[in-house]
């Protein structure tokens, strides 16, 4: 049966995993675009407020639950009750959304009977949670996606509904919620293996938290000049998804697949990083002479707040990069720092003025900083520290959803690093 059938029928039995399913496939078997946005509307806090839409466990929950005050509990007899308050603690979970949780897994189930009330059902039900967590997000990331192809089946709510988000402010919210993952404590659990599991399910929310940040910088925001340095500054603080700093006493032993999503989240980071940096507009700034006004181009460096905001990242990065070079590591650090350096070296070429042999000229401030970039970045790129990182990125991600984008935003580097040195040859 195709719950989904009619707008009517918008709320029930549809779960983020059946709705990122029709947002990718949008085939045969999947509903009309008024029914899918039917569905979307009905969610809408959740595609808005991301994983903080699902909220802790609370008093006024509980009541409701154990009074029948919702037409959802008033369904509820005394032993599903008790489940779900049970539920609710283990998944630090409000009682409601635990008991909408219940029912959802119910509907897939074949029938009553191969239902019971027990840890192992929790257990089930505690998977199918995680799976609608990163569901949400990748839902999001279909609209984002889905907005940018005219063609698809969903275009038209698609780009309606990413157009609503970014008005209510989603992408300073995407990036708090990476924040969030990557650094806050995990919730109290009752074993090793359970807290092992957490932190796997905390890596895979990372990297599709990471994967909409992308899409969202790649396909419809530009992040501002002013929030540049306090992502990088992020990304840096968790080890480029290695450090996982909110989950350091879990792991004993890394397995592979907990080694290829932090791995992942690298990738993701320094994509983001470098689409964050607008390298093609300020590519284009070498065809321009330096007397055109810089309103005409699209590059968000040339105002005074960006110029103060390049000097901070600027030595930033050349206190970051000493490690680097030490360890001379295929890294994404060394892919950041080759860049920022090409951007940097870009924006001097196209600012310098024409020098009067005669006339002393002060330094331009930062000029020394620049240079300890540029040097750092050389050794970085003829190390073999950053190509081989590209080389190893770009393979991983080949199968992605997102591949086209990522090609984009390695080739626009690599075309700005080729313009950046031939301005120092």
């Amino acid at each position: 049966m195709n719950v989904m059938s009619t707008p009517e029928t918008k709320s029930k039995g549809v779960t983020f995993r059946r709705l990122w399913e029709c947002l990718e496939t949008a085939d045969e078997n999947c509903p009309p675009e008024a029914s899918i946005a039917a569905a979307l509307s009905s969610r809408h806090e959740y595609l808005s407020q991301l994983l903080a839409a699902f909220k802790p466990p609370s008093a006024q929950s509980k009541s409701a639950l154990l009074t029948a005050k919702t037409p959802a509990a008033q369904e509820v007899d005394e032993r599903q009750r008790e489940f779900v308050g049970k539920l609710a603690a283990a998944l630090s979970l409000d009682e409601l959304q635990s008991l909408q949780l219940l029912h959802a897994y119910l509907r897939q189930l074949p029938g009553p009977s191969a239902f019971e009330y027990n840890d192992d059902a929790i257990a089930k039900i505690r998977e199918m949670h995680w799976d609608e967590r990163v569901c949400l997000l990748n839902c999001v990331a279909s609209l984002f996606r889905n907005a940018d192809d005219e063609q698809h089946k969903y275009y038209q709510t698609s780009s309606d509904i990413v157009d609503r988000l970014l008005r209510e402010g989603l992408p300073s919210r995407v990036l708090q919620q990476y924040e969030s993952l990557a650094t806050s404590p995990p919730t109290a659990v009752p074993s090793a293996e359970l807290r092992q599991a957490a932190a796997q399910q905390a890596l895979r929310e990372q990297a599709a938290t990471l994967q909409l940040l992308f899409l969202v910088y790649y396909s419809r925001a530009q992040c501002p000049a002013t929030d540049v340095l306090r992502t990088m500054q992020l990304f840096q603080k968790v080890g480029w998804g290695e450090m996982q700093p909110a989950f350091a006493g879990v792991w004993q032993q890394r397995t592979e697949p907990e080694r290829a999503l932090m791995a992942r989240i690298g990738h993701l980071s320094a994509l983001i990083v470098i689409e964050t940096f607008n390298l093609e507009a300020c590519h284009s700034l070498l065809f321009m002479p330096p007397s055109q006004p810089a309103a005409s181009s699209e590059c968000k460096w040339l105002d005074a707040e960006g110029q103060k905001q390049r000097l901070l990242i600027t030595e930033e990065l050349v206190n970051w990069a000493r490690p680097a070079l030490v360890l001379g590591q295929a890294h994404p650090l060394a892919v950041v720092v080759v860049a920022w350096s090409a951007l940097c070296t870009m924006l001097a070429g196209h600012e310098q003025s024409p020098r009067d042999d005669d006339a002393e000229e002060a330094e331009p401030e930062g000029a020394a900083a620049l240079r300890s970039l540029q040097q750092a970045a050389s050794r970085l790129s003829a190390g073999g520290a950053c190509w081989p990182y590209l080389t190893r990125l770009l393979d991983a991600t080949k199968q992605d959803t997102n591949a086209t984008g990522y090609n984009s935003v390695v080739l626009g580097f690599v075309n700005s690093f080729q313009a950046a040195f031939a301005i120092t040859a």
